[in-house]
């Protein structure tokens, strides 16, 4: 069973398509112009994220798009991407559920660590 530990994190993402994703992973350029959007992570677990949005993108967010973004404190050497799985509304406020994409095993346990230090934390408060 998957351990979800709510965060309430702050973020800034970058939102590419899942097409443009795969093309820049590919070509290894790097860091990419993709669009910005700003949200909260609202739980988190060793598979994906859920994230509370205020508003959408002009371009609005389609199931498969992938979201980049760095998770501070979790000792990771690149940002981490996740692929939409599912949007939902709820009073004014979007919850877009993802998972994570291409994780390798390092990761995960370092994903895992994060969340664990995140329980601990809250717990002690």
């Amino acid at each position: 069973m998957r351990q979800v530990v709510s965060i309430d994190l702050e973020m800034e993402f970058e939102m590419v398509t899942a097409r443009q994703f795969e093309i820049d992973r590919q070509l290894d350029l790097g860091k990419g112009d993709y669009a910005k959007l700003s949200g909260i992570i609202k739980d988190m677990s060793a598979g994906g994220i859920k994230v509370q949005l205020k508003e959408l993108p002009s371009d609005g967010i389609k199931r498969e798009d992938v979201f980049i973004f760095h998770l501070p404190y979790a000792s990771l050497h690149k940002k981490l991407a996740v692929s939409v799985l599912d949007l939902v509304s709820n009073e004014g406020l979007t919850d877009v559920h993802c998972e994570f994409l291409d994780v390798d095993m390092l990761t995960r346990m370092k994903i895992n660590q994060y969340l664990h230090r995140r329980k601990l934390s809250m717990e002690a408060a």
